[in-house]
């Protein structure tokens, strides 16, 4: 519990010092470095070499401890060089349901060799990579989005322990990016609350289409081929061409008054249930929200214009 206040209260003042951006180049200011279990188990041995050389006054010890210090300073040298001089740009992901999880692409660059550098979340396994100079690399960073509207990216800890494991450089990013997230669908209770504002009748009037056949009419220059009734020459009845139409449903208007007896993030749930349904079947549908309104269309754009609206509704 006090290590998870200390770093929260640590991220924080990191927090203050590093502004959102879209893409970090790593530096000497913002990269830390510390001993791993195994640099101070190197720590204590040096210790202990550098007590019995004092103590016996023995040159080939005193050689070794020096010998063990340089391999330290080295390591922290490598270690700390490994990690200095990464770009990392994050890109916006594609939008979700809430729920579920979003990923957030990073790509990784440099002008240099860089070996196993970890990218991850706070309390989340970490995705190593080596980076290739003049090369980019990809990791995606997964994060659960629990709430509809905008969820920002939270902040992602790069790391690396190369080349000996005695110290761990890290460093943290913000990236200012964010994921849409759209309502959790939630199917509603009874039919009367999943019905639109509309009958959802089919009208008497037809129109042009592909589905029902209508009848015959005299055939006209750049009908096509394909429509002719070619059995009416053969009973002498002239050139005709074959007519099909479809007969539309009145347009759903889907809104919040629908299901005037339930909290607001609920009504959104049905709201986004029956804009999905509706564009399965095909149908035409709009949206209206408050004073919003979006006009009755079909389409994937048309389902995702809804969906944004719903996620970003303020009541």
């Amino acid at each position: 519990m006090i290590k998870k206040l200390l770093d929260e209260r640590w991220l924080r003042w990191i927090r203050r010092r590093r502004p959102l951006a879209q893409e970090i180049t790593l530096s000497q200011r913002s990269t830390y470095i510390f001993p791993t279990r195994y640099g101070f188990l190197l720590l204590a041995i040096v210790f202990v070499m550098a007590l019995g050389a004092t103590n016996y006054q023995n040159n080939m010890v005193f050689i070794s401890t020096f010998m063990v210090i340089a391999i330290g300073v080295i390591a922290i040298l490598m270690t700390f060089h490994n990690l200095v001089g990464l770009t990392f740009s994050a890109h916006s992901p594609e939008a979700v349901f809430a729920g579920q999880v979003a990923h957030f692409p990073i790509s990784i660059t440099s002008q240099r060799h860089h070996q196993s550098i970890g990218v991850g979340l706070r309390n989340a396994s970490l995705s190593f990579v080596d980076i290739v100079a003049a090369a980019e690399q990809r990791v995606e960073i997964a994060q659960l989005c629990k709430a509809r509207g905008y969820q920002m990216l939270d902040p992602v800890r790069c790391q690396t322990i190369f080349p000996f494991g005695f110290l761990q450089a890290w460093a943290w990013l913000f990236f200012d990016v964010k994921c849409l997230v759209y309502p959790k669908p939630l199917k509603p209770e009874t039919i009367e609350q999943s019905a639109g504002s509309s009958s959802g009748k089919e009208s008497d009037t037809p129109v042009p289409g592909v589905e029902d056949f209508y009848g015959l009419r005299p055939y006209q220059p750049g009908d096509v081929m394909s429509r002719i009734y070619w059995k009416g020459m053969a009973k002498e009845k002239g050139l005709q061409t074959k007519e099909f139409v479809e007969y539309q449903s009145d347009p759903d208007i889907f809104s919040l008054s629908q299901f005037p007896s339930v909290d607001l993030e609920f009504g959104l749930s049905y709201l986004t249930y029956l804009v999905i349904e509706a564009h399965q079947d095909g149908r035409v549908f709009g949206l209206q929200l408050g004073e919003q309104t979006i006009a009755p269309q079909r389409g994937e754009e048309h389902m995702h214009q809804c969906l944004r609206m719903l996620a970003l509704y303020k009541g």
